[in-house]
């Protein structure tokens, strides 16, 4: 992979912002993809590049996304108007690989959801749906873009640490700290292994304390998946 930065869409919410200090602490050159400057100026560390934009509005992504050698994708939806799933996680996800593609972006990082293709778990999805944020997992497969799925456990915002284990199918039950998945993503986002694939992560007594890497790289890629880069 290239010596370009790494954008982080979502940059300043509860998961994003851990991300970007787990990058920065790497020496990893970072861009955020921000709504409200005044509030990543507080919240983001110094010598992050902050880029204003929006996914909803795809016109505002094409200077962040251009020269990124990867995204990570830690937006999120939300009950407030404007703001839901649909728009937000999928049509969001939509306009981003939209540029992803002509850039050249060599990775990108998706943060799912477990149960993201148990569509029982959706109460606002119509019968039939994926839920959108695997509405989304299929739009980045099919876009020919190197990529990785992740789909953590529930949040919570412990302090971390804990081992983790990885799981495929869908199946896993568990949790994960945000603190914890920063982790992950900076570690992932670099590993060749973890390229097409889509996988589970949750905290486990039967996982590993140190790094992914090897579990990561025995996981089954995905049928679709794009040949790793």
């Amino acid at each position: 992979m290239s010596e370009g930065p790494v954008l982080v869409v979502g940059a300043t919410g509860r998961t994003g912002r851990r991300i970007v200090a787990r990058l920065v602490e790497q020496g990893v050159p970072v861009r955020a993809l921000v709504r409200d400057e005044a509030r990543a100026r507080e919240t983001l560390p110094e010598g992050v590049e902050l880029y204003v934009g929006d996914v909803r509005r795809g016109e505002t992504l094409a200077e962040p996304v251009a020269g990124a050698r990867a995204v990570i994708i830690a937006a999120c939806s939300s009950a407030d108007p404007g703001n839901e799933a649909e728009v937000v996680d999928y049509l969001g996800t939509c306009h981003l690989m939209e540029h992803a593609v002509p850039a050249g972006v060599e990775r990108v990082l998706f943060l799912s959801t477990i149960y993201a293709s148990r569509p029982e778990h959706y109460q606002d999805m119509e019968p039939t749906s994926l839920g959108w944020k695997a509405r989304a997992e299929e739009v980045i497969r099919g876009s020919g873009v190197q990529y990785c799925i992740v789909r953590p456990g529930w949040l919570t915002d412990a302090d971390g640490g804990e081992p983790l284990a990885v799981f495929q199918g869908d199946t896993a039950e568990g949790r994960i700290s945000r603190a914890d998945l920063a982790g992950v993503c900076a570690e992932l986002v670099f590993l060749p292994e973890a390229g097409g694939k889509t996988f589970e992560v949750i905290a486990s007594p039967e996982g590993r304390a140190g790094g992914l890497g090897s579990a990561v790289a025995a996981l089954a890629p995905d049928a679709d998946a794009s040949p790793a880069g």
